[in-house]
């Protein structure tokens, strides 16, 4: 069984509030890990291991991996963190696609070079945003050869694709997979509760145990009641 942990992005304004309190009831809630973003307070590492919470990987943006890359490593190898992560990036008139996913390589050679694992984690704009004849996601894992992805079940799904079916096409360079869930609305789309919206979970997770990942990461962007939501997708994660 793969370990489930919760990116703390769902619950980002309690964290906010109340850093100690929100990760004791994320333990609570049954999760093994947390997925993190930023620079953690010093007793993070210690507060985590207290409550048998691991940290399966840090996020960071495109713009501080770029200006700020020792510092994230750093971080990241003081938490024993084993994954840092670029957690988004948009291509703009100064920084094109092409010169992006050019950083994001040199950014991986680095990180792999002091001994941790890099990854990109994508969202639907990568899926439908193309360079040349092929879309941004595709480009990126063909150039920047040293970058491991992590895969959003949802933002494939929003992206227009199969996410079993990207699972299954980058199977060895998927290193983390977010399990999220969302359904159609009036504005296009809304995020759900597991379960609760139009992605096939089920067969995404099947194919998610057959790539390299080292966990399954519950994330729910929005929701009216974070921590309700946290608590029942841990309880849909233990039941399937």
């Amino acid at each position: 069984m793969l370990p489930v942990g919760l990116q703390v992005y769902t619950v980002r304004h309690e964290m906010a509030k109340d850093f100690d309190g929100t990760l004791t009831q994320i333990a609570k809630m049954g999760y093994q890990g947390v997925e993190v973003g930023g620079i953690l307070p010093a007793h993070a590492k210690k507060l985590c291991a207290d409550l048998g919470l691991k940290i399966a990987g840090k996020h960071a943006l495109y713009e501080e991996l770029r200006t700020e890359l020792q510092k994230h490593i750093d971080h990241t190898l003081g938490l024993e963190v084993p994954t840092l992560l670029c957690a988004w990036s948009m291509a703009t008139p100064e920084h094109s696609w092409e010169t992006i996913t050019e950083t994001l390589e040199s950014v991986a050679q680095e990180v792999k070079r002091q001994g941790l694992n890099f990854a990109y984690h994508h969202h639907d704009h990568e899926l439908k945003q193309h360079v040349g004849n092929v879309t941004v996601l595709d480009y990126m894992a063909e150039n920047a050869p040293s970058m491991a992805f992590e895969m959003d079940i949802a933002w494939l799904h929003l992206g227009g694709v199969s996410p079993s079916q990207y699972l299954e096409k980058y199977a060895e360079r998927t290193i983390l997979v977010h399990i999220k869930d969302v359904r159609k609305s009036a504005k296009g789309y809304d995020f759900a509760e597991l379960g609760q919206g139009d992605v096939d979970l089920t067969k995404a997770i099947a194919a998610a145990r057959k790539t390299a990942t080292t966990w399954l990461l519950a994330e729910q962007d929005e929701s009216d009641d974070p921590i309700r939501s946290a608590t029942n997708n841990a309880v849909w994660l233990r039941s399937h």
